[in-house]
């Protein structure tokens, strides 16, 4: 089948940038809100009574800074790891029912149907196949048919499926070890889990030590109402912490329920000498074993993880004792 329009898009920082921003307006403004409650906790006299004011714009401004800059800093470290991995120009192609991406190392073939949303800025089209991967669509290099094509992209309708790549189509001469993973909601939870355990614990700590310290100033007695006074006096850090978990869970099941790509999806990994080949419904991804930036083990998974957010799945208990000896050399 010929495609009806191929072209090649170059992703600079500045539109990396621009489409975090974009496609996470809402987390931002959430994460600003709880921000503005530390302030609120830090300035309340349960925390110190004698804080001066300026002391306690300090603190919040220095907290706005250094979350700013982390999230900055992860973005810039996630674009230059897919420059070196996957590189910055990709090929393009699309077909009546789906679009095909191809860089240096992988393939992915992505059905209209299974695209979240389309999002249009004045330079770029945006395809997201979850909420946080998308195809970028550089305007500067569409012709005018194709950004027409775009305007009525038909995402969501019953398109037909992209076929799936098959084991038939592979070299199966050099391949060492096979294994399946099914995406489940419990295998995602978890992927999502230990990928952002690191940044999880840092914001829970922010929004813990206001109340820890309100506890220190104002420990509670040995009266038998002592934990109703205490809940009630510090009810505004109780329902700050009840939030955050609630944040830290609702958002999983969402995004796992939109995402295409990965709800109730079965990828299958070869591992070949040097690299690793993964097939799923939406393309076929090769990576080498030297890109792998780190391996995260659990008792029950292994991740491969090729930048801060990114990585395969690999369920033991789907491997050969022989494949997770493979994977511990690997560690």
């Amino acid at each position: 089948m010929q495609p009806k329009f191929e072209i090649r898009t170059h992703i600079t920082f500045r539109d990396y940038l621009q489409y975090h921003f974009i496609a996470n307006r809402r987390t931002l403004i959430i994460k600003l809100i709880l921000c503005l409650l530390i302030f609120l906790f830090l300035q309340s006299d349960a925390i110190s009574p004698t804080r001066p004011t300026a002391t306690t714009w300090f603190i919040f401004t220095c907290m706005m800074i250094f979350l700013c800059f982390s999230f900055y800093r992860q973005l810039k470290r996630n674009y230059e790891q897919q420059c070196r991995t996957g590189g910055s120009t990709f090929a393009l192609s699309f077909y009546e029912d789906h679009v095909e991406q191809s860089s240096l190392h992988a393939e992915i073939s992505l059905p209209y149907n299974k695209i979240l949303r389309c999002i249009e800025t004045g330079h770029s089209f945006y395809l997201l196949a979850n909420a946080t991967d998308a195809i970028f669509v550089n305007k500067r290099s569409c012709p005018d048919e194709l950004i027409a094509f775009l305007h009525q992209l038909p995402i969501g309708c019953s398109a037909p499926e992209a076929p799936s790549p098959t084991p038939a189509l592979l070299c199966t001469d050099n391949i060492l070890y096979q294994t399946e993973t099914h995406w489940t909601y419990e295998e995602y939870k978890k992927f999502i889990r230990h990928v952002n355990n690191k940044y999880t614990n840092i914001l829970r700590l922010c929004i813990y030590l206001p109340l820890i310290i309100a506890l220190w100033n104002h420990p509670p007695t040995l009266q038998p109402n002592a934990i109703l006074d205490m809940l009630l006096k510090f009810k505004a850090q109780v329902f700050l912490i009840l939030l955050i978990e609630a944040y830290a869970h609702y958002p999983l099941r969402r995004a796992y329920n939109k995402d295409k790509t990965v709800c109730q999806t079965t990828v299958i990994c070869y591992f070949y000498p040097d690299h690793l080949r993964c097939l799923s419904p939406t393309g076929d991804v090769d990576r080498r074993y030297d890109q792998i930036e780190k391996i995260i083990e659990t008792n029950t998974n292994f991740y491969l993880m090729f930048n801060k957010t990114h990585g395969h799945n690999i369920i033991k208990a789907n491997c050969t004792p022989e494949l997770i000896e493979f994977l511990h050399k690997m560690c």
